[in-house]
């Protein structure tokens, strides 16, 4: 106190290593008049400091009685705010350009935190009204009580990712299947959270449904069928009139291969037939 003590408020620029137009001599004395015209007694400034540090000033006119009034300066160093303004920025950036719809929600309440620009697009609802709501509102396949207890060993530590395949409702009413990737957050400082990155996997279950169509027409075939990797020889699918013959009926084609039920001549002829 004793540094500052009868010395004007403009010498403060080097006392703090401070920079800022309003707190120059000549500045100063007019933002002073305009705050006492005013009806609004107090302003605020931001600035970076000579050592990179971001302070706030506020000026507020103070009325000590009737007749007398003061001014009050106020500096807070707020660098470590506006560093965290700047990676949730930051971060917030990132997940706009992300395609995958990423939402976060509490665990405690359910409601969501946050959702990306993708969120948006493939749910059809706006940010400001997914805000309003909660992972219930877009899966109907769940009632509360059942996804609370999908979300339990994320919060209890139990796992660090949960991952499923389900239906989520659009804002059309149209159903989509998606598969979701659950992880919990807690930051100190920080409200807990959990992000969900969604994937759209319509094209996934068509494929899987007309392989399944697809594989059908061959059980019931009387001739036998075999598929494989090219690289390994493993089988991918038999037949049921294949395993038959290859004697997999009990135990299945699972990690076997030509090599497993063929004899010697018979691989060499197979391995001929089967060559680019």
């Amino acid at each position: 106190e004793a540094d500052i003590a009868g010395r004007y408020v403009w010498d403060l620029n080097d006392h703090f290593a401070v920079e800022h137009q309003n707190f120059a001599a000549e500045n100063l004395k007019i933002v002073v008049d305009r705050l006492l015209k005013s009806e609004d007694n107090k302003v605020s400034y931001h600035f970076t400091g000579r050592d990179g540090q971001v302070f706030e000033s506020t000026l507020q006119i103070v009325h000590l009685n009737q007749q007398e009034k003061v001014v009050v300066v106020i500096f807070r160093d707020v660098s470590g705010r506006e560093a965290a303004k700047k990676v949730a920025r930051q971060y917030s950036t990132t997940l706009n350009l992300i395609q995958n719809p990423v939402f976060e929600f509490a665990p405690t309440s359910l409601r969501f935190t946050y959702a990306n620009r993708a969120a948006e697009i493939y749910s059809g609802w706006t940010v400001a009204e997914l805000l309003k709501m909660t992972p219930l509102d877009l899966k109907p396949e769940f009632t509360e009580p059942e996804f609370r207890a999908l979300i339990a060993p994320l919060v209890a530590g139990a796992l660090e990712t949960q991952v499923f395949q389900t239906l989520q409702k659009n804002k059309s009413g149209a159903l989509v299947p998606v598969e979701v990737s659950l992880k919990y957050m807690a930051v100190i400082g920080e409200d807990e959270r959990i992000v969900a990155v969604g994937q759209d996997i319509s094209e996934r279950v068509a494929a899987n449904k007309e392989i399944q169509n697809f594989k059908s027409s061959f059980d019931l075939g009387k001739n036998e069928v075999y598929m494989f990797w090219t690289d390994n020889l493993e089988y991918m699918y038999m037949n049921q009139a294949a395993m038959k013959n290859a004697g997999y009926l009990k135990s299945g084609f699972k990690g076997k291969s030509p090599r497993d039920h063929l004899s010697g001549k018979q691989i060499q002829r197979f391995l001929k037939r089967t060559e680019p």
